[in-house]
């Protein structure tokens, strides 16, 4: 009989704790560790002006890409199996077991969000006490900075679990068009000559047809710093925040609860 429990110890131990001592994933993760405070002492030292290049490196906590990918390291299998696009197998031996898929989803979005920020946080005190040795005084570590990395961990965990769902192709296809209505929206977005063929036009107007309705889906980074003195502002965010994280846990338990899985293969 299945144990109606949100959270699962076994996936959470095996994510957290027994997949990072695999050097496939823990490599990576002490990369993202270091990264940041290697990038400050060689920036710093290098630069004419120090403060400056400090707070160019601090960017690095805003980047879309660093959430992104340790929500991969930390949420899928990809690195250990072999399979970066997904592991059809392994689902098909793990729901076997008396396991909801609503407690697998909920299972690894924690994983990925405390994963995430502990990797993040324990990168942020390395850089701070690099930049603290090289005599910088302006450090960005203040509460809209926590916040900022706790709820991007958030988002893009809840987002890569949604991807990490469903089937390999379709999660990709799903990247892709999500990231383009966002992307390609915002440049198109900039206008366009006059003297533009008609049929350009159209598709000019196609893609802002997407960006309007999806350009919002896609995650990205939230910075507190610049939205805390707006009221409206952050109410927005928020608002469109919290419609984005339950959008995707949720069609994360319903494309887990319509795929079949072939039980009896090998």
């Amino acid at each position: 009989m299945i144990q109606p429990t949100l959270l699962n110890r076994t996936l959470i131990r095996f994510n957290l704790i027994e997949k990072v001592r695999a050097w496939r994933v823990g490599i990576p993760i002490m990369l993202f560790m270091g990264l940041p405070c290697y990038m400050m002492l060689i920036s710093v030292i290098d630069s004419t002006e120090p403060e400056a290049a400090a707070k160019n490196v601090w960017n690095i906590f805003n980047n879309a890409s660093i959430y992104f990918l340790l929500a991969y390291l930390f949420i899928s299998d990809g690195l250990l199996t072999g399979r970066p696009t997904g592991e059809p197998e392994t689902l098909n031996l793990l729901f076997t077991r008396p396991i909801t898929r609503t407690c697998y989803v909920l299972s690894k979005f924690f994983c990925g969000f405390v994963g995430s920020t502990t990797v993040l946080s324990i990168s942020v005190a390395l850089t701070f006490g690099v930049a603290t040795a090289l005599g910088i005084v302006e450090n960005p570590i203040d509460s809209p900075f926590i916040l900022s990395i706790i709820f991007n961990c958030l988002s893009f965990s809840a987002f890569y679990v949604f991807l990490h769902s469903m089937p390999s192709l379709l999660g990709l296809v799903s990247y892709l068009f999500f990231s383009g209505c966002q992307t390609v929206g915002e440049i198109m977005s900039i206008g366009y000559s006059s003297s533009a063929p008609t049929f350009f036009k159209y598709v000019k107007d196609a893609i802002l047809f997407f960006n309007y309705w999806f350009g919002d889906v896609f995650p990205s980074c939230v910075d507190f710093s610049l939205i805390a003195s707006s009221y409206y502002a952050c109410t927005e965010l928020i608002v469109v925040y919290l419609s984005n994280l339950s959008l995707f846990l949720f069609l994360a338990i319903l494309s887990l609860s319509i795929r079949e899985f072939s039980y009896g293969s090998d």
